[in-house]
């Protein structure tokens, strides 16, 4: 009786184990992520993007939009809302413009910095070609730079931030733009 009693506790918790790993994980073997619609448009394109839900924020400035990291930033300084946002704090940006070539003009007034190109990536269905730089005032920034179409530029880059990050990679993963 007892021998049944264990194999029944044993099948109760590997089952549960199961349903709690498919809860917990999505198909890459990552946290699953609960997360909000954003939308925002700019320069004739609509953009969507999935932001978790804990501790990300949103704002959206006059031709950029940024998804705030929530975590401390490399002085110690944790960011709660926009009035904590500091030079250094970590996150996503998306930019359009008319040609990829006006993104060079914000990275050469800061000192010219060193351009290393790194590998690209696909974000939102376009083939994007990947740089990075560390501008002295904010961090190292990754930036991805592709065309949408002939007359629709995006830039979608990270300030200090690890790109390998589950919540990062959610975000990049579920960018979409939509030429109006």
């Amino acid at each position: 009786m007892k021998k049944i009693i264990l194999i029944i506790i044993a099948v109760l918790v590997v089952a549960a184990l199961v349903v709690g790993g498919i809860m917990l994980f999505n198909k890459a073997n990552e946290p699953a992520i609960e997360t909000e619609d954003v939308s925002f448009s700019q320069g004739g394109v609509d953009v969507t993007a999935k932001v978790p839900v804990d501790g990300w924020f949103t704002e959206e400035r006059m031709y950029i939009f940024r998804f705030y990291n929530p975590i401390v930033d490399e002085d110690g300084n944790g960011v709660i809302d926009l009035d904590d946002v500091r030079d250094k704090t970590p996150y996503i940006a998306i930019d359009i413009e008319t040609s990829i070539d006006r993104f060079d003009i914000g990275i050469i007034s800061n000192n010219n910095p060193e351009i290393t190109d790194v590998d690209g990536r696909e974000i939102g269905g376009i083939a994007m070609n990947g740089r990075t730089y560390t501008v002295d005032f904010a961090g190292t920034f990754i930036e991805y730079i592709g065309m949408i179409d002939d007359s629709h530029a995006v830039s979608v880059k990270a300030l200090n931030l690890d790109m390998n990050n589950a919540a990062v990679k959610a975000i990049l993963n579920s960018i979409e733009f939509s030429v109006k």
